[in-house]
């Protein structure tokens, strides 16, 4: 849970890249994008 909480902190409080954040939470880019996807499906990110 803690990991899912700062992909998305990370993708959307901070703007970086899926393999930015990848590196930083010691997980795959494709990890970070379906994370992303599911959480945007879910209506749980921000648009700027």
């Amino acid at each position: 849970m803690h990991r899912l909480r700062e992909i998305l902190r990370q993708k959307l409080a901070l703007g970086l890249s899926h393999r930015e954040v990848a590196r930083s939470v010691g997980v795959s880019p494709s990890t970070v994008a379906a994370v992303f996807a599911d959480a945007r499906s879910h209506g749980l990110t921000r648009r700027a």
